[in-house]
């Protein structure tokens, strides 16, 4: 199948350069604290900062697999994938944010990016499975 070809190298192109942002992002964290923030904030360099360098990757993934499912014109199920995304953020973000601070916000952040990737691999995995009658 084409489409699969061009996921396939839309993800080994992509969600690669998505990894080299992360690490690029990690392994400069103290150089980049100190220049944008004049060594303030220091708190914020591990674990909120890795948090926020992997959304990239997930609504990367994200990204792909929705414009497969606009392909197979399945725009319904992009917006139910943002709605459990929403759902995810309502139900466990907010209480993370409000417990966690800035670190539950950027895991909420990247939650919510995971779960709609996911959401959107799901529908597509199920809109080309063999013996799928166009699923609508």
């Amino acid at each position: 199948m084409k489409m699969r070809s061009t996921m396939r190298t839309l993800t080994v192109l992509l969600i690669p350069a998505s990894v080299v942002y992360l690490l690029m992002l990690w392994l400069g964290r103290s150089l980049l604290f100190q220049l944008l923030y004049a060594g303030k904030y220091q708190e914020y360099k591990t674990w909120p900062l890795l948090l926020t360098g992997l959304v990239p990757i997930t609504v990367t993934a994200a990204i792909i697999v929705g414009s497969a499912l606009r392909a197979l014109e399945k725009p319904k199920w992009i917006l139910w994938s943002y709605v459990a995304s929403t759902v995810s953020v309502i139900v466990l973000g907010l209480p993370l944010t409000l417990h966690g601070g800035v670190l539950g916000a950027t895991g909420s952040l990247f939650m919510s990016s995971l779960v709609a990737a996911i959401a959107m691999a799901w529908f597509f995995r199920r809109a080309t499975s063999t013996g799928s009658q166009n699923l609508e």
